[in-house]
């Protein structure tokens, strides 16, 4: 492996990594649109108006207009699970809650239970002699 034949100063060392945190603005334009002329990057679409080389791109949604439509699909996400809630009542009856357990619990159990007895409890694959 390759080796430095003599040791960098400082001074060396800080020209060479001068250049690496070195951050410069973007170029800047203005917007295309008469009424806007917002500072925007080249070749992006405006955010303010949603124009792009004077064409309407994007549809530009004030906050106001951004919650309403919030608000309008949260109550039809409430409508549709109200819905999906009472089509899907109309099948077999959930049992109450007793807080006893049900006696096909207690078999299941005791099931775990003798399944835990018949393995091995060795470590590794086999015997070592």
């Amino acid at each position: 492996m390759p080796v430095p034949k003599k040791r960098k100063s400082p001074a060396r060392r800080d020209r060479r990594r001068a250049h690496h945190d070195k951050v410069t603005m973007p170029p800047m334009t203005y917007c295309s649109n008469p009424e806007c002329g917002a500072p925007v990057l080249p070749h992006h679409v405006c955010a303010e108006c949603g124009q792009y080389r004077g064409e309407a791109v994007i549809e530009v949604v004030t906050e106001e207009q951004a919650e309403a439509r919030k608000k309008d699909r949260k109550e039809r996400a409430k409508a549709a699970k109200a819905a999906k809630a009472a089509k899907a009542g109309g099948g077999a009856p959930e049992k109450p809650e007793t807080g006893k357990p049900d006696k096909a619990d207690e078999a299941d159990k005791e099931d775990d239970g003798e399944e835990d007895e018949k393995k091995p409890k060795g470590k590794g694959k086999g015997k070592k002699k």
